[in-house]
């Protein structure tokens, strides 16, 4: 369905491989796509936008599996900002054979290949990796005051965000979990509760040694003992 949208609505994508997918088709139609952006074909927020006449701010955002995060992120700031009243905001991924063959490379998925059902168990101790899959998920964003006029259901509330680097290395996480527990601090304090106000965490949880102890580390480091009493698990599972 098509819906007419004013200037007060905004669009954020989150999308990391959107020109992997397009790069790869033209090397294998044998063009120079690549060397030459002018021939690429329209992104995905372009398209969206077009499509529901959404004339308010768009932008893709691509941070890797945290995409969709900071998408929602862009999106209450900049409602928060006053920019805009309604924002439609969620991410996709499409994966392609060179995404597939840089983390096979990097050994970070799954070869139970044959057994399903212990491929991306995260925390457990026989772990084995990750496994890769398309999927997406959007939202419709917008303040409670607008959402109050037009009686609108709200089924959730995006309290608080934040975000960090360790600036250590491109896919290795940090062995000091100082750098990760500030973004769960910062977002503690966006949203302004406390530790044992949480009820359940979504961890990234890459299902591999080096990153599941390096997050169940920087939990532990930004919840204290709090953590303890709060259920943690993976959609990725």
């Amino acid at each position: 369905m098509r819906v007419c949208l004013n200037g007060r609505t905004g669009l954020v994508l989150g999308i990391g491989a959107e020109w992997l997918c397009a790069w790869e088709e033209g090397y294998s139609e044998s063009d120079n796509r690549v060397l030459n952006p002018e021939q690429d074909k329209r992104s995905a927020a372009n398209l969206v936008a077009d499509w529901h006449q959404m004339t308010g701010p768009s932008v893709t955002v691509a941070a890797a599996c945290a995409s969709a995060n900071v998408a929602l992120a862009q999106a209450k700031r900049w409602i928060e900002m006053g920019w805009i009243e309604v924002c439609l905001v969620g991410a996709c991924e499409i994966v392609t054979p060179l995404l597939m063959g840089g983390f096979d490379k990097l050994r970070a998925l799954s070869r139970n290949f044959d057994n399903p059902t212990v491929a991306s168990r995260p925390f457990d101790r026989s772990r084995d990796r990750f496994v890769m899959a398309e999927g997406g998920a959007f939202f419709v964003l917008e303040s409670s005051d607008h959402a109050r006029r037009r009686s609108a259901r709200a089924y959730a509330e995006v309290a608080g965000y934040g975000a960090s680097s360790d600036a250590f290395h491109i896919v290795a996480p940090s062995t000091e979990h100082q750098h990760a527990a500030l973004a769960v601090q910062h977002a503690l304090d966006d949203a302004q509760i406390n530790p044992e106000d949480i009820d359940y965490v979504n961890a990234h949880a890459t299902s591999t040694p080096i990153g599941d102890s390096s997050e169940a580390n920087t939990l532990r480091r930004a919840f204290g003992p709090a953590i303890e009493k709060i259920p943690v698990s993976s959609t990725k599972a």
